[in-house]
């Protein structure tokens, strides 16, 4: 009798270690889907960030040439530090050519 009460034990252990073997493949599968999702995610994390960093660069770029065009017709000029006022009449008071009159109202 004893070892039919073994073998009944024995067996019931073995269910519950494999039922124990397929929650712990059934969460390594589930980390593995999560983690691969991460790696997505981050991904696109990554990629908006260059994006930005691109954008910024350009923008920044852009921003220095304008600088720097703005200094160059100030040099042109022989003005600086001028009000927005002061700016508005000497460009109502230049002769600009008939393609850059545009130039005159903006």
């Amino acid at each position: 009798m004893t070892s039919r009460r073994e073998k009944r034990r024995q067996k019931r252990e073995k269910k519950r270690v494999e039922k124990k073997e397929e929650e712990v493949e059934e969460e390594i599968k589930n980390l593995n889907q999560e983690n691969n999702e991460l790696k997505v995610k981050y991904n696109e994390l990554k990629l908006k960030f260059v994006k930005a960093e691109r954008e910024k660069e350009s923008d920044e770029y852009e921003y220095g040439n304008r600088q720097e065009v703005k200094k160059k017709i100030e040099l042109r000029l022989d003005v600086k530090n001028q009000s927005a006022y002061d700016a508005q009449v000497t460009l109502s008071n230049m002769d600009f050519p008939k393609d850059m009159e545009y130039l005159r109202n903006h």
